[in-house]
């Protein structure tokens, strides 16, 4: 990027705010108004060198000027200013994450909510994933003497659950010896890992090794992530996105 002089940077700053906040190619007269102390033929000199450094450019014969991505990139690392959220969003953000469970799904919608409600635009969260899922735990639980409850969690925060019917009764008890064996022999290793563990299982651990394989199966085999979006109304409220042809391609990509 070629280095901006002070006042450059000032015009720079002003056109992007300008045309975030109205869409409208930003012109000399418009800058004028922001105090600039120069001339309107200096303010044109100064909006010709940014556009002859990539910064801004002229949609099609308008006089004014609107960003390039050059501009917006230059803007967003190194004009634009810190901005800290007010003490008591703070507190009502962190409630809220305390009150849902530590399940990927819930964190990752929540956070979708909340960027959007914090920046009034819309927000598009991924969970961060791994190339290969891992184990990392099984518990099981007791329902009822024929139903127990499985819950896997594995290394990159994902959590199953599935329940699990037995031909006999089986005691809490029993199930525990079950979860601390299949934790001893599987923490830390991936699906083909589990899959060539030789090891002598109970008909019962096998039927849980047979659940845990499955379901580390379809993680791995998932081709992307979930995407989680909120804040579509807000964007739409934005002044660019008044064109139907706009908002349909939009929404397209969204």
């Amino acid at each position: 990027m070629a280095d901006l002089t002070e006042r450059q940077e000032r015009v720079l700053a002003i056109v992007v705010q300008e045309y975030v906040e109205n869409a409208q190619p930003v012109g000399s007269e418009t800058l004028r108004r922001h105090g600039l102390g120069v001339s309107s033929a200096t303010i044109r000199n100064e909006l010709a060198a940014l556009e002859e450094h990539g910064y801004l450019k002229h949609p099609h014969t308008s006089a004014g000027r609107i960003p390039t991505e050059k501009g917006y990139r230059y803007f967003v690392e190194s004009l634009m200013e810190e901005f800290e959220l007010p003490p008591v969003e703070q507190r009502m953000i962190s409630h809220q994450f305390h009150q849902v469970t530590l399940d990927v799904d819930q964190w990752m919608r929540l956070s979708a909510a909340v960027l959007a409600h914090a920046s009034h635009s819309a927000a598009l969260v991924t969970a961060p994933q791994s190339t290969r899922c891992r184990f990392k735990h099984v518990q099981l639980v007791s329902i009822n003497d024929q139903v127990a409850l499985l819950v896997l969690v594995l290394q990159e925060g994902t959590i199953k659950q599935q329940m699990l019917s037995t031909a006999e009764p089986i005691a809490q008890e029993e199930l525990t010896r079950a979860s601390n064996r299949l934790n001893d022999h599987f923490a830390g290793l991936n699906l083909d890992q589990i899959r060539s563990t030789a090891l002598a299982f109970s008909e019962f651990e096998t039927s849980v090794v047979r659940v845990v394989v499955d379901q580390m199966r379809q993680i791995d085999a998932r081709s992307s992530h979930d995407v989680y979006r909120d804040g579509i109304m807000d964007i739409l409220r934005q002044p660019e996105f008044s064109a139907i042809g706009r908002m349909q391609a939009l929404l397209e990509m969204l």
